[in-house]
Order: structure tokens, then sequence, then C-alpha cells
């Protein structure tokens, strides 16, 4: 006999399941309402310039930048559960700088991503952070190819999104919602649908309702959707009627008929290693552009072809060779057609023109592959061979389909696929990572001709440094066990480089070398695996110098995931500070920051790169800032930069984050984007430095800051906020002064090699002598010197400077010998802007320095004559 009260207590359950389980349309926006509309590319339809939450508001930005803002909650609610104190709701963004065709300005194409680091294997989801209650692993009935972290809802439930493939050529997949309780167990999954008609990798937050909202698009419109009692959503006809099926970017790009070079069959074998290093140097290239190489808006080329540069290029030094359609130029052409007048790059794909230069997509490619001639996408097929899973990619691979193709660099814990591209996400060559939703309609294939295969496996150096006068010690660390036969590349002038060959069963090597700088990378061999040599590790740097004086040189920049700017699998930035180092002729090393110990309190001074390192990893964990603390308080010196360190310690971090920024790095954090791109230095020390920053990637979220604990301001954003302090004094319980100079932007992105190093200059005159006399001296000088124009030049450039008070002043200009070439000018001049022409017809291309003697003080100009 039938129970009345349960059984009515069931079909009630059942009746309030689904009512309360649908999904609400919150808003939808035609984009017939809007001032601009999508703008259609090869790879991609590009459309949204961001999108923000925070608490329960959501906001989209349109690429003409106006603001749509939503509440999504349909009561109001406050609570902050153990889980969501530790991890706020307000999540990073992954940002693109994409061309607004409408009204010719840059715009960011950019999505949430949480800060949490997600491991995929098999059916097991894996998070780790540095906050301990969220680690935790979770296991789902299926096998997975791709997981994220959403979000922790109120009462401690974890939300997924993970996807499966369901189909290799060409890629299809299926998306989830997953959520499981804080011990485990899978309370629900749903499906949901791909529904993307512009490029939205991070569609999806967790509102404080506990509820998943979804970013759809279509032809049409945005719709903003929610997930109405997602705890017991099961999927409906309403989702499948209304947004069911297939809509995706890249079903409906890349129809664009491309421009084909003819081609003949190849026979060359090509190198994986080779493939990915040729990758690398295009993304790291250094250019110099003037005005004649740069139009941000149309123009028509002497060939008659409508010619458009990347919005991102200034007047100046640049880095990332941009894209071209059609183009298919190595990195020697690259800079050669540039100094004759070409266009760096052309984003207008409606002709291909000769007067610009770069490369596109399938250029790159056909670069990379060591292709003799440019093959375009339709064309790789002929050359390339289909894989049967997505799991058998290896680097130097390549995604592929018909309008856009992309090499594959590598695996990512969480199934994302990070690849190396000539893309018009941004216009230029840099490093990228996909979803499986994203890539939709691909192919993974390899080249027929590669020679060999590579070892996964990358080495990272962790420690560098010389420990006699003729033997190196390199330590690394490794992901795979067992490896035993390694390459050690070395270089002593970063032109040409050495190959180390040896065995070790331990992480650590001491090896002979016998020159008195070093620039070192390393890579790993697997007998077992075709004898194959792994991709090069990080660049490290050491050098004897004077014995007197010790520099270490500190590598704190890990973050790779696809929440970070920079997604390479490992960098070249320490690079830049060896080579100041190494010029100036100081004794110094390379440690990672995890290799830190009172070993290293010896140092003088330590120069400290975090990059865009920020919550998932921690850009100052516990162990650096207690390292800092006792270092600083010996009375050392400091140099710090990052773009992530104050919304980590202060916005995220503990009391004893923001203690120890407040009163270690000397510094007020006032926010989370600084929205500017362009740091100048402020005061007597720093003044006349201007750096272009975030040009070898995307630097989206500079932070705010302002001085604090008798710290006085260094550097400027051009917005006026706050970029940069310096301090000298005693700090926390220390009794000898100790200095501080903190920038909160990471100085390695700058192209400019000339601001770089006098940025470094003066940190190096502060950090050796007291702040005091630095600025009385510099106070007596009453002198700033402008970056010349143009630089490089031919054959005439003009030297620019401002004098605060009349001064007897001599401009020459010498060659590297030493030798007078020129004097331009020897007399008094009356206070202000003064401007010389020096024009350089008869002299050979080289480097050259323009002195500049202002009342017995000098100062010295690098300028490049190139004919």
């Amino acid at each position: 006999m039938i129970n009345k009260p349960i059984f009515l207590f069931f079909i009630l359950f059942f009746l309030s399941s689904l009512i309360f389980s649908q999904v609400d349309t919150l808003v939808s926006i035609e984009y017939s309402n809007l001032n601009s509309q999508p703008r259609v590319e090869n790879d991609g339809i590009y459309f949204l310039s961001s999108i923000e939450y925070q608490k329960s508001n959501l906001t989209l930005n349109t690429l003409n930048k106006y603001k749509m803002s939503f509440d999504l909650l349909s009561e109001s609610k406050s609570f902050y559960s153990e889980y969501s104190e530790q991890m706020n709701t307000r999540r990073r963004i992954k940002t693109a700088e994409v061309y607004n065709g409408n009204n010719s300005e840059t715009i960011s194409i950019t999505g949430t991503k949480s800060e949490i680091n997600v491991l995929v294997k098999d059916n097991n989801i894996t998070i780790t952070s540095l906050r301990p209650l969220l680690n935790n692993s979770f296991s789902l009935p299926q096998d997975i190819d791709y997981a994220d972290f959403v979000g922790v809802s109120s009462d401690n439930n974890f939300y997924f999104i993970t996807e499966v493939i369901t189909r290799t050529s060409p890629l299809d997949c299926k998306r989830f919602i997953d959520i499981f309780s804080s011990n485990g167990k899978l309370l629900n999954q749903f499906e949901i649908p791909n529904r993307k008609y512009f490029e939205l990798p991070d569609d999806l937050v967790l509102n404080d309702n506990g509820n998943i909202v979804q970013i759809v698009s279509d032809e049409q419109a945005i719709h903003v959707i929610e997930y109405k009692n997602s705890i017991q959503y099961k999927n409906n006809k309403n989702i499948e009627s209304t947004f069911g099926g297939t809509l995706h970017y890249n079903l409906l790009t890349g129809k664009q008929t491309e421009p084909v070079t003819f081609a003949m069959p190849e026979s060359k074998a090509s190198s994986r290693f080779t493939a990915l290093k040729r990758g690398e140097s295009y993304v790291y290239h250094q250019y110099y552009c003037t005005a004649k190489n740069i139009s941000k808006n149309n123009v028509t080329a002497p060939d008659g072809d409508v010619v458009r540069t990347p919005g991102w290029l200034v007047e100046g030094w640049n880095a990332g060779v941009p894209y071209k359609w059609g183009g298919f130029h190595t990195l020697n052409f690259f800079d050669t057609a540039l100094r004759a007048g070409y266009y760096a790059g052309d984003i207008n794909t409606a002709g291909v023109t000769s007067y610009a230069t770069g490369v596109d997509c399938s250029g790159f490619v056909s670069k990379c592959w060591q292709l003799s001639s440019h093959y375009a996408t339709s064309m790789m097929p002929s050359i390339s061979t289909q894989y049967t899973y997505w799991s058998d990619l290896r680097p130097g691979d390549a995604i592929l389909r018909q309008g856009h193709v992309r090499l594959f660099t590598g695996h990512m814990s969480n199934g994302e696929m990070r690849v190396v591209e000539s893309t018009s996400r941004h216009w230029d060559v840099t490093y990228w990572s996909f979803a499986p939703s994203e890539l939709l309609e691909y192919d993974p294939v390899y080249y027929n001709n590669m020679s060999y295969d590579i070892n996964v496996d990358e080495p990272k150096i962790i420690e560098c440094k010389f420990v006699t006068e003729d033997s190196l010690y390199v330590k690394w660390k490794s992901n795979t066990e067992g490896l035993s036969h390694f390459n050690l590349y070395a270089s002593h002038d970063l032109t040409s480089w050495n190959t180390i060959e040896f065995d070790s069963d331990t992480n650590f090597v001491t090896l002979p070398y016998n020159q008195k700088y070093g620039f070192f990378r390393l890579t790993s061999f697997d007998y077992n695996y075709q004898e194959s040599e792994s991709f090069q590790s990080n660049v490290v740097a050491c050098g004897k110098g004077d014995a007197g004086y010790t520099v270490a040189l500190v590598d704190g920049f890990d973050r790779k995931n696809n929440s970070a700017s920079f997604q390479a699998s490992n960098h070249n930035f320490l690079q830049r500070y060896g080579k100041y180092f190494s010029d100036k002729g100081v004794q110094f090393y390379s440690i990672h920051s995890s290799q830190l110990n009172e070993s290293n309190n010896a140092t003088d001074a330590i120069f400290w790169i975090v990059g865009d390192q920020s919550t998932g990893i921690g850009s100052l964990n516990d162990a650096n800032q207690s390292f800092l603390r006792n270092y600083l308080d010996s009375g050392n010196s400091l140099f710090i930069c990052g773009s992530e360190i104050g919304w980590d310690l202060y916005e995220r971090g503990s009391d004893t984050d923001k203690d120890f920024y407040n009163n270690y790095l000397k510094a007020n954090f006032e926010g989370d984007n600084a929205s500017s791109n362009i740091a100048k230095g402020v005061g007597s020390l720093f003044s006349g430095i201007k750096l272009n920053f975030g040009q070898f990637y995307i630097e989206d979220y500079p932070d705010k800051i302002s001085p604090y604990g008798n710290s006085e301001l260094c550097f400027n954003y051009s917005t006026n906020y706050g970029a940069g302090v310096i301090f000298e004094g005693t700090f926390g319980n220390g009794t000898e002064n100790g200095k501080l100079l903190y920038l909160a932007f990471p100085l390695e992105t700058a192209a400019d090699d000339e601001m770089f190093t006098e940025t470094l200059n003066k940190t190096s005159l502060f950090f050796q002598d007291s702040l005091t006399s630095v600025k009385e001296d510099l106070g007596e000088q009453n002198f700033t010197l402008y970056q010349n124009y143009p630089n490089p030049f031919n054959p005439s450039t003009t030297l620019s400077f401002y004098l605060e008070q009349g001064s007897k002043v001599n401009i020459s200009v010498y060659n590297l010998l030493g030798e007078n070439v020129a004097t331009i000018y020897n007399n008094y001049l009356n206070a202000g802007n003064h401007k010389f022409k020096f024009n350089a017809t008869g002299i050979s291309s080289g480097i050259y320095l323009a002195k500049f003697s202002i009342n017995d003080k000098l100062f010295t100009q690098k300028i490049c004559l190139i004919k």
C-alpha cells in the first residue's frame, strides 16, 4: 500500500525540481543596438572586450568600451563560508588585444579565469592552491580531457567545467558542469551548450546563489543565462530548443581566400627542436619602428593594397613579430625591410601587399617547420598526417584547419593545449593555450618530414653560479624521473653557443668553464625514446666579475597556466639582467626563488623578477617573505618587480602578507588595474626614463601603488597612478640601513634596451651610494636627457635634452674605440629644452656614443647608425 504523504512529497519534489531547475535568460543584448559589431578573422570572431565578475555583479564590455552591468542575484544575500573566505569571488582575467575596425582603436579581449591550479588525469581532477582548504581531489565516472575550476558555493560545494573530446578529426567535444561536495562526492553533472559565436574562452561564472551563469552568443545577440538551482539541474528541452546544437566561431571563420605561394614538394627533414626554437625567436624578437613603419589607420601602399598595422606598435622599440597577411619572412628580412621603410605587419586581410613585413599563421608555421616556401593551410594536409588521438600531439606538431594553423608546444596539466602562433587575437606571434571547446573543427597533425621526436621533459635550471675561477655549478629541476643525459648550451656573448654534454644521476653538476661570464640553457635526452632531445630550459646567467660586490638574479616567475599573460613553458627574462651585469663587470649568479636560504644573505644586492605571478602560485610565499625580512633587516639592497604583487599580498593576502607588503615593500596597494602600459620616472633619480612595458607578453593588470612608511614615488604610469617606490632606511627589527626599489610592473617586458639599462644604471647607483647623496648629485646636474629620434637612424638623428638652468654644454659623438667622430656643440646654453641634429653622412654604420658634458658632468647616450 502506498504511503500517500510520502508519495505526495516525492511528487511535489519532482515538480519543484522541474520548476526551480530551469534555465532563465537574465538578459539578451542584440548587436544591432550597440555601436560596434563582431570582427571576423580566420582564427576567430571578436566582439566583447571583457567580462568581469565581482560578488553578484556581472559586467560585459564591448569593443567600443560600452559597459553593461547586471546583478546576478535574484535576492540579496551575503555569506562567506570557510572556502569562499579563502577563494574571493573576483576571478583573474585573461586578455588579448584586438583591433576595433569601427574606430581604429586597440581594445582588449578578456575573460574570467580561476587562480586554482588544476590537474586532470584519466577521470580524476586534482586542484591545488596556496590556500590549504582548496587542495582537493575529485573523481568522475568517465574519463575527461579537460577541466577547470569555476568556484566554491556558500555551502562549500565545488563547481567545475569539464570537457570530453567526442571526435578527433575534426575535433568535437561535449561540455559539462560537475558539482562536488567538499568531501569529493559528485552531486550533479549536466551538459551545457557550446554556443560561441565569438571567441570567449571563459564564459562561465558562479553567482552568489550557487548557480552557474553562462554567456551564450549567436549571430544576433549575447545571452546571459542562469541555470536555476544548479545543484539539482537536469538537462531539459528548454535549453535544447533555445540553445541546442553547435554554433561556434570556428565553423564560421577560415573561409577567406588565403594567399597561396607556389610550393615545390618538400624533401628537407625538419627538427622539432628547431621548430620550437624558431617559434620562440619570433616571440622574443626586438625591433625598432619609425613613423614610416606604422599606420594605425588604413593607408594605400604603392602596390594599391590597403595596409593597416597593429594598434599596439609604438615608435621606438617593440617586441614580437607582427602579423602580416601573406607574410613568410625571416627575422633578418624583417629587420632589413623595416629599415627600408616597410610597414610593420598588415592586419588588413582583404589583400596581400608587398610593402609590409611579418608572418601570418601559415607563414609562421612554414618557417618553424623549415619549409623553403610558404604553405597555406589548404596545402598543409599534403605534407602532414593526422593523429588518431589529440593526446598524441607532440611539441613541434600543428593544430590545423583550413584558414588557421597553430604550432603545438605542449600539453598543460588541466588538458589545455599550449601553442605558439601568429594570430589576429593580438596581431603578433605569441604563446596561447586552448581548451578542446575552443578548437572545434581543428585536426591534430604532424609534418611528414620531422627528423626525430622530442623528449617532453623540459628541465628547469634553479641555480647557476661559479664555485671556483674555472668551474661552474648548475642545479635543475626535472619533471621526468630517471633521465641521466644532458646538454648544457653555453654562451659568453649571446651570439655563439657551445654545447657541453654530460651525464648525471643527480639534479646538479659541476663543470669546467673558463669564460668570465656565461649564459646557459639545459636540455635532457631520453635514450629509450629515439634519443630525443627536450626543448631548452629557461635562460640563466652568472659571472665572476669583481669579488667585492655580488648580485643575485632571482627568478620568481613560474606562472604558466591559461590565466597567465605569458603562457610559454619557460622564459628568457633573466638573460637581460645577466647581460646588464656582465657588461658592467659585476659578480653575479642566478637562483630560483624556491632555493633561497641563509647563505644568500651575504649577497650585496638582489634583483628579483616576479613577472605576472599572482595568487594561484603566489608572488611571494611565506618562505620568500621570511627570507626577505631577514635579508632587508640585515641592511641589504633589493630590486623587485612584478605586476600582481600588490593584488596577491594585499588585496587577497593574510594579515602577515599585508604587513610584509606595507613594511618591507614600503607600498600601499591602491588598485588592481592602472590601465596603462607606460611608466615614467619621477623625481631626480629616474627623471627622463620612459618605459613601454608589456611588449614581450600582454601585461593587462599592473598594480596601482603609492608610497608607505617614508618611501618615495619613483615611477608613475601615464594614467598618473603610482608605478614604483624607492626607500632607504631600516626595515622591521633591523638596525642597518637597507635599500629597496619596488616596481609594480615587469621591467623585463620593456623592449627598449636603452631604457631598461638606464633603469638598472640608476638602481645600481642608488644601491652603491646613499639616496641622499645621489639626489644631491643629480640635483646639481639640472639635466634631463631624452631619447634621440629616430634611433636607429640614417643619416641623421635629433638629440634632445632639458636644462633647468643655464650651463656650459659640450656635445660630442664617439665610436666604440673612444675616437671622436663629431663635435656638435661646445658653448653656453640657457635654461630650457634644446635640440641638436647630428648628421652622420660619411660615417660607417655602427653603434656610437653621444656624450653630453654639462658643467663638467658627463652623460652618455647610445645611438645606432644603420645604412
